[in-house]
């Protein structure tokens, strides 16, 4: 396939599935200069402020409230959590696919004991994570 734009004859790994007129390398560069032109950032900004004035009640509830506080409480867990999620997207750690507790096969957070070693977490699913926390 050859890109509209860089005119080089490419291989179809190189194009997105929807887009093959333009190879993804070109489509990302063009898709850079669009979101940093004034237009675009006065059509995002006039976006977001009409969502956040219609979800303002999700925004503004208690969760957001007691998140916001505990992660003024507590910045080591914070750190912790922030660690955890780098070395994740960075492939250093492997989320499993089962519980550690009750080894089923559900969606999985890190829970950590000692948020001084924060790459030492056990991964529970939202049942047995609750349990932990309640005991």
């Amino acid at each position: 396939m050859i890109c509209k734009i860089c005119k080089i004859d490419k291989p179809a790994t190189d194009f997105y599935k929807r887009i093959r007129t333009q190879c993804k390398k070109c489509f990302l560069i063009k898709q850079k200069i669009h979101r940093a032109s004034p237009a675009y950032r006065e059509m995002s900004k006039a976006y977001f402020a009409k969502w956040k004035a219609k979800n303002s009640f999700w925004r503004n509830s208690y969760i957001t409230e007691a998140s916001y506080k505990w992660k003024q409480d507590h910045p080591d867990g914070m750190k912790a959590h922030l660690k955890i999620s780098y070395a994740l997207r960075a492939g250093n750690i492997k989320k499993p696919l089962l519980c550690s507790n009750c080894h089923k096969q559900k969606r999985l957070s890190a829970h950590h004991d000692d948020y001084s070693k924060p790459l030492d977490v056990k991964w529970l699913c939202w049942s047995c994570h609750r349990l932990v926390h309640s005991v």
